[in-house]
């Protein structure tokens, strides 16, 4: 397992970063907690962070979130990025996204998104078409790829640059 850097500008990562996750189960996280990660040598069901959502429907049942995108339709991928959760850039500018793709070989406990699954999961957060979860924490030994992404924002237009240096100065 190595870590990879690649630096993509945010408005080509569809066409440079997703061919990469296409096919494959993946957990995405943040540059801030890769150390952490590589240190304890598992991604934790319960980190040692403040949960992103508490109503997290993989993490409240004791599983790691993942995306698994190994039979997502076109249609179900444009709904997950455009409406859902864009997991190609989750934290908008805040934070770089850390994909750890796990082994092809190491899928079987992997819980897939189900209708049924769906039904269960009413009343929490569940990306429906393509969030899936590993019962318990996952080691980094089911983990062949790690993919540390920078991605480079555009500057912001003048009249937003000028609102932002205002607010600073308030």
């Amino acid at each position: 397992m190595m870590v990879r850097d690649i630096t993509i500008p945010r408005d080509e990562l569809e066409q440079f970063l997703l061919p990469q996750l296409l096919g494959r189960v993946f957990h995405v996280s943040t540059h801030e907690r890769l150390e952490a990660i590589l240190e304890d040598g598992a991604i934790r069901v319960h980190p040692p962070v403040a949960p992103s959502y508490d109503k997290a429907y993989f993490r409240n049942h004791g599983c790691v979130s993942l995306f698994d995108l190994r039979s997502i339709t076109k249609d179900q991928l444009d709904d997950t990025l455009k409406v859902k959760y864009n997991f190609l850039n989750y934290h908008g500018d805040r934070h770089h996204p850390v994909f750890f793709l796990l082994r092809r070989d190491a899928l079987a406990p992997i819980i897939s998104w189900s209708k049924d699954l769906f039904e269960k999961s009413l009343g929490w957060q569940l990306v429906p078409y393509s969030e899936a979860g590993h019962p318990g924490d996952l080691p980094l030994t089911l983990v062949d790829d790690i993919l540390r992404v920078t991605i480079v924002h555009p500057p912001d237009p003048p009249f937003i640059a000028a609102l932002k240096a205002a607010n600073r100065r308030a």
